[in-house]
């Protein structure tokens, strides 16, 4: 079974680097439950693995290019901090692309073993979102898909 990707939290940064008076501002995050997205054929929306948050996590099919989705909207375009939480139960990474709007935003993430399925890990990335609605896409790079997300 695909480990799955547990939390997407979204933070916006961009005012940040662009206002020097609004660094002593506390970044808002905001919780996107992976299963309430889209993903491609064969993958499921699984409950097997205790620790996950809402109503179960998104397990891949198996296979390169399997994916799952987000929408996020925003009102601004600039540079956002991501953290995904995942369960990877494998001793092997399980690697991502993440792309936005259809264009590669990072071409790989590390996604190592966490050591069960029942344990999660976040992971830490950036990426640049339009004003607007944003479809934020991770496709794993291997055929074992890629980790549970929540």
């Amino acid at each position: 079974m695909n480990n799955k990707f547990i939390i997407l939290l979204l933070c916006l940064i961009f005012a940040l680097a662009k206002s020097p008076a609004l660094k002593a501002q506390t970044c808002t995050w905001t919780t996107f439950q992976a299963e309430s997205g889209t993903r491609s054929s064969g993958s499921t929306i699984d409950t097997n693995h205790t620790g996950y948050t809402g109503s179960g996590f998104v397990n891949t099919a198996n296979a390169t290019g399997s994916w799952f989705e987000i929408s996020v909207a925003t009102t601004t375009a600039g540079a956002t901090n991501l953290q995904l939480r995942y369960a990877n139960g494998t001793t092997a990474d399980r690697p991502v692309s993440v792309s936005v709007n259809g264009t590669t935003a990072v071409a790989s993430v590390s996604l190592p073993a966490t050591g069960a399925w029942t344990t999660r890990s976040i992971k830490n990335l950036s990426v640049n979102l339009n004003a607007g609605n944003n479809a934020i896409r991770f496709t794993s790079l291997t055929s074992q898909g890629a980790p549970n997300i929540d």
